[in-house]
């Protein structure tokens, strides 16, 4: 016969403690999967994230919210290395080897960038009927390259990364330099020709 009890469950933690703790490594879970599919701009995974938080019965905006302060704790490591040894972050050690190794992968350009993106999209959420809507836009928007100064600096940043990885710099394409333009004037005489006088004219 089985052993055991049949619904296993914490012999510690009550059974609202416990429902607590699975929905918080539920969260936890989306947040680590959406932000690392940002950081490669991989948009299948962000948009599948999007679709288990609506399956799971999860608020949008709460989820939103959720994503900005994981940013911000993001930016906040990217400032202070050792936030977590100062209690800065508190977050369990193995939490932060994967915050660390996403501060990495985004860049303090690209933290910045998408931590305001979700900023703005928490401002446009409120009173909204369609959250799950504006969602998948402000996903959309973090995954969208602009042509803004701070999307150059996150796009160098991304580039140095590589070459620290790879170890070899990849060779910067020559410019074309524009042929100098054509004088005027007629071509100078070659040197060392003697101009010879014709004979002179007689009187009459």
């Amino acid at each position: 016969a089985p052993m055991g009890p049949r619904s296993p469950h914490s012999t510690v933690l009550t059974a609202v403690e416990e429902a607590m703790v699975v929905e918080f490594r539920r969260r936890t879970l989306l947040l680590d999967d959406v932000l690392d599919a940002f950081a490669v701009a991989d948009a299948a995974t962000v948009f599948a994230t999007v679709d288990r938080v609506m399956e799971g019965g999860h608020d949008p905006r709460r989820f939103a919210a959720d994503v900005l302060e994981r940013l911000r704790d993001l930016v906040i490591l990217d400032a202070v290395p050792d936030a977590g040894a100062k209690g800065v972050l508190d977050c369990p050690a193995e939490q932060l080897e994967r915050m660390a190794r996403q501060v990495a992968a985004y860049g303090t350009a690209g933290l910045s960038r998408a931590a305001d993106l979700f900023h703005a999209g928490l401002t446009e959420m409120r009173g909204t009927t369609a959250p799950r809507l504006l969602l998948e836009l402000v996903c959309a928007r973090v995954l969208l390259p602009t042509a803004s100064a701070d999307a150059v600096v996150s796009r160098v940043e991304r580039l140095e990364r590589r070459f620290d990885i790879g170890g070899t710099a990849v060779p910067a394409t020559p410019r074309s330099v524009p042929a100098a333009p054509r004088s005027e004037l007629p071509p100078a005489e070659p040197a060392g020709t003697d101009v010879v006088p014709g004979p002179a004219a007689l009187p009459a």
